[in-house]
């Protein structure tokens, strides 16, 4: 499942939305958690990385192809993934959702603002919340890991997407960039 995951992630750069139908329909069908999110570990894959493409996936296709009924689901799963990050924070875990949150963000229609604000302000306190707990002294946990690597994407896609104000939070992806 993670691999198509994969594949239908890949396909949101080509616009041909009318293909993930089959993924969503997968996703809709899997069984959800206590929280109330896509059970992913019951088809034995990592959580947070089938999140990563999952939640991008399902949100294009419900912005183009499913006129946006989804958007209450999707932001009740964000909601519960909010919760869940809160208990298990730690930098791997918080770069995965970054990343899954901004991917979201950059294929979610700001038409359905409600929606599509309250997704951001998870982004954004996210953001703060990570670059609070991990970055300390000019540098994210270990320098050069793959985690860093992801905080510091999602960040600087959120200032080119101006979710987040560049001029605040540019200086901790080019803090990195220089080294």
């Amino acid at each position: 499942m993670l691999n198509r995951l994969i594949e239908s992630y890949e396909i949101l750069n080509d616009g041909d939305f009318e293909v993930l139908k089959e993924i969503v329909d997968m996703l809709k069908a899997l069984p959800r958690t206590a929280e109330n999110v896509f059970d992913f570990g019951s088809k034995g894959i990592d959580v947070w990385e089938a999140a990563r493409y999952a939640y991008p996936v399902y949100c294009a296709y419900e912005t183009q192809c499913n006129k946006k009924e989804g958007y209450p689901d999707l932001v009740k799963q964000m909601r519960a993934w909010d919760k869940i990050v809160a208990s298990d924070f730690t930098v791997e875990v918080s770069a995965e959702y970054m990343d899954m949150l901004i991917s979201t963000i950059e294929v979610m229609s700001p038409e359905i603002y409600e929606y599509y604000r309250e997704v951001v302000e998870i982004y954004r306190a996210v953001t703060r919340k990570v670059i609070d707990a991990f970055f300390a002294e000019g540098s994210f946990g270990e320098a050069g890991s793959v985690a860093d690597e992801m905080i510091q994407n999602a960040i600087a896609r959120g200032c080119d997407m101006d979710v987040l104000l560049s001029e605040k939070y540019m200086k901790y992806v080019s803090a990195q960039e220089e080294e």
